[in-house]
């Protein structure tokens, strides 16, 4: 009780203004974000509602009198997923004037990394709950973009030209990397688990999640072009272009290890 007693005098000595109390409806979502009180009386999760960290804050962290959680109910600081890099799908045009080879294919971009799990910090003097999950878990990386395919080689022709080689597949980029999960921390006086609307008490009352981030798959190198085709010239005949090496595969992006299941809920 002392160090509770301590964190709300530090409170109301910072000027911070104490919010009667938020109370989140079933199934709905509150985003914690820069105006969110870092101190309030009370905070009233329902059935399925969710407690989620703005994606620019780097941690979730406040002090309530009173902690009520309903069933099924979720406070999430999980990183996000990174985006896939440029992908191709198609490849290169061949040319179209002049003799030679098709062009080659243009890389796939890397994937973007996954963003960090953020910290949450909840202090409270009484916790009441039917079940609840946090999740810190880092975000996963994004796919690598696949490489675009080489061009056809020009056809050969008639006037001593022979067809050109097909272009190179572009190469596969590489997968984002995973990102760490974080910390979680309940810190409270008392501490008592209630039956949900049809008096039952949850077999699994609490859970942290805190994976690692998974790695993004690798792209996949691009087809080489085709070469181009022979010509038959009378007596004689100009032969067709080789086709072109295949794109190298990306690389798969670096996961991150999980935090290990360990107790988040603490007495004051």
């Amino acid at each position: 009780m002392k160090i509770f007693n301590k964190l709300f005098f530090f409170a109301f000595s910072a000027n911070i203004a104490l919010a009667s109390e938020i109370v989140i409806e079933s199934n709905q979502t509150k985003v914690v974000d820069k105006f969110f009180p870092s101190v309030l009386n009370s905070l009233t999760m329902k059935d399925g509602s969710t407690l989620e960290l703005s994606p620019g804050l780097k941690k979730m962290e406040f002090v309530v009198g009173e902690l009520i959680i309903g069933e099924n109910v979720l406070i999430t600081t999980q990183g996000l997923s990174g985006k896939t890099g440029e992908n191709y799908t198609g490849r290169q045009s061949r040319r179209k004037h002049g003799h030679g080879k098709g062009a080659n294919g243009r890389k796939g971009g890397n994937g973007e990394s996954g963003s960090l799990g953020r910290e949450i910090k909840i202090s409270t003097d009484k916790l009441e709950f039917v079940s609840f999950v946090l999740n810190t878990s880092g975000g996963n990386g994004g796919k690598g973009g696949n490489g675009e395919g080489g061009g056809k080689g020009t056809n050969g022709s008639c006037d001593g030209h022979s067809g050109g080689a097909g272009g190179n597949g572009g190469r596969g980029g590489n997968g984002g990397s995973g990102a760490k999960p974080g910390v979680a921390e309940i810190s409270v006086n008392s501490f008592l688990q209630v039956p949900n609307d049809q008096e039952q008490l949850s077999a699994t009352p609490y859970k942290w999640i805190a994976k690692g981030g998974k790695g993004g798959a690798r792209g996949v190198g691009g087809k080489g072009g085709k070469g181009g085709n022979s010509a038959s010239c009378g007596l004689t005949s100009q032969k067709g272009g080789n086709g072109g090496n295949k794109g190298k595969n990306g690389k798969p992006g670096n996961e991150v290890s999980d935090i290990e299941n360990r107790p988040f809920i603490k007495f004051n």
